[in-house]
This record gives C-alpha cells, sequence and structure tokens, in this order.
C-alpha cells in the first residue's frame, strides 16, 4: 500500500484515527520533499552569477500553500444542530450512568 508498507489486508483494519494519521505523515512526507527541493534551487541560485535579482529566502522564491497563514473560520452551528447536539449529548450521558 505504498509509502504506509501495509498491505491491502492491514489497510482496511486501520480505524478512522491511525487513516488520519497516515494521511498527516504522507502529506508531512510530500512537504519535506518539496522543501528540500526548494533549499537546493535556492542555494543553486545563490551562487549562479547569471542571476541578478536574488531571492533573500526560500519561501521568497518558491513559496507554497503551507507556507501562507491559513485563516481559520469558526463553524457556525445552527439552533437546530445546536438543540440536536444537546439531546444527544443527554442521551450520551444519560446511557453511560447505566
Amino acid at each position: 500500500m505504498g509509502h504506509c508498507r501495509k498491505t491491502v489486508r492491514e489497510a482496511m483494519l486501520v480505524s478512522a484515527e491511525e487513516y488520519g494519521y497516515l494521511v498527516r505523515g504522507y502529506n508531512e512526507d510530500i512537504q519535506e520533499r518539496y522543501n528540500v527541493a526548494r533549499w537546493m534551487c535556492f542555494n543553486r541560485m545563490l551562487t549562479s552569477p547569471f542571476i541578478k535579482q536574488k531571492p533573500s529566502s526560500p519561501e521568497q522564491y518558491a513559496p507554497f500553500p503551507w507556507d501562507m497563514p491559513r485563516e481559520v473560520r469558526p463553524s457556525r452551528v445552527t439552533p437546530e444542530e445546536e438543540a440536536e447536539l444537546n439531546r444527544l449529548k443527554e442521551d450520551f450521558l444519560k446511557h453511560r450512568n447505566e
């Protein structure tokens, strides 16, 4: 199964949490490879006599989406959804104590 070194059978048995960890690890690996390539190009540009306007940082030379700050928007819960969540919470707490 590629980067995670799992067989198909093992991959079908992972939990949602484990799957999230696998995806996050894969994304971090890809980002690390792109960052290494960016640094290599940046260092090459700094040593090149043919480039007059040299960038001051690798991020300036090649910005990637993960370099830019992310705008976090709060989720908006409607009153109906909030009532349903409260009902589920009360139901859970009631059955947990039994």
